[in-house]
């Protein structure tokens, strides 16, 4: 898959991942995904970025060529991260085509070395929402692989190895790249099989745009620093693929997210029955028992709402089988607009016998 990518690119990144361990190579699109140890980077020919100690060597010498040390600086604030070779070595890696100026990357400045480790762990991640899609679960943060760029220790370091084909030679830069919380809990995820399915890409279609920005939101959820902000993110998905266009009741997003999951009628009236639970309920005494009012309106704690921890982990796989069924059908329809995706979802419930 390496030389694939070298023969067909003249540019690629490798980003290390966290909690992951990988039980065999595999590819999603262009993204190509290995073990750890499975790649020989001294072929790429890296770069040793210099230390601290050696800019200061450099600058006490008196021999100082501006330029030259402007990018020493550089480098030396990556070595400070302690990302290097042999951090890509100990961790399984992603692999995959870029394009950038070079002439402009060999005259960057640290701060643009981190932009654009942002980015490029932005579009690695692309390929990373499909694996926490088919593998992770809602309940279940422990499996969760960390950040494309993120390594063992790395905190809110990311880092990235540059190759550029025409030089022949290869550039690792790392810098403070995270903007929120990693996950620290548990030992991550277990990578020993994925069920292929193209990344929906915005370019394929309407529908493969809104499939994209579901995923996100559902990595964003499952990333989720306590349940009960867990649940408003989660609730805020299946508001989006019931509408991702304007704002709707739940009265109308219920009908328009049941038809997807219900099997007959009669589980489509049960499905209605539980959304109004899970969202805007009062009981026989006028009092509000809904969660989603509760929670987002009221500032109620989820646990206190839902019971046990077992509990709350069977609320969380129920919403996370809501929202895959929705994903799925827009994943397996790309090319469609949302006015056709409305129109299937009128023939559904046409099919259940509720419209």
């Amino acid at each position: 898959m390496l030389k694939k990518l070298l023969k067909e690119s003249e540019q690629i990144a490798i980003m290390p991942f966290s909690r992951a361990l990988l039980q065999q190579n595999f590819e999603i699109d262009e993204f190509a995904f290995f073990e750890a140890g499975a790649l020989e980077l001294e072929s790429l020919n890296p770069i040793e970025n210099e230390t601290f100690e050696e800019l200061c060597d450099y600058k006490l010498s008196g021999d100082i060529d501006p330029q030259y040390g402007n990018q020493m600086l550089r480098r030396a604030t990556t070595s400070l991260t302690k990302f290097d070779l042999e951090v890509l070595k100990n961790h399984p890696v992603v692999v995959f085509p870029i394009s950038i100026d070079m002439e402009k990357f060999l005259n960057f400045h640290h701060q643009e070395d981190v932009d654009l480790i942002k980015k490029l762990s932005f579009m690695a991640e692309k390929a990373m929402d499909m694996i926490r899609f088919e593998l992770c679960r809602l309940d279940l943060p422990d499996t969760l692989p960390g950040t494309i760029g993120s390594w063992e220790g790395s905190s809110d370091y990311l880092g990235v190895l540059v190759y550029d084909k025409r030089m022949d030679k290869s550039f690792l830069i790392a810098g403070s790249a995270v903007e929120s919380t990693q996950v620290v809990k548990g030992i991550g995820l277990d990578i020993d099989r994925y069920t292929y399915h193209p990344i929906p890409k915005p370019e394929y279609g309407e529908l493969a745009s809104y499939a994209h920005q579901a995923l996100m939101l559902l990595t964003d959820a499952m990333s989720a620093p306590n349940s009960t902000v867990k649940f408003m993110r989660v609730m805020g998905l299946l508001e989006f693929l019931a509408s991702p266009n304007e704002y709707q009741t739940w009265k109308k997003i219920k009908c328009d997210l049941a038809c997807h999951i219900a099997k007959d009628k009669k589980k489509y009236h049960t499905l209605l029955d539980r959304f109004r639970t899970l969202t805007s309920l009062e009981d026989a005494n006028g009092n509000q028992v809904g969660y989603r009012t509760l929670v987002v309106h009221q500032g109620k704690y989820l646990p206190d709402l839902v019971g046990s921890q077992e509990e709350i982990s069977s609320l969380f796989k129920e919403l996370q089988h809501y929202a895959s069924c929705v994903i799925r059908d827009m994943m397996d329809n790309p090319s469609w607009s949302w006015a056709e995706f409305s129109q299937y979802r009128d023939k559904l419930k046409i099919n259940l016998g509720v419209k």
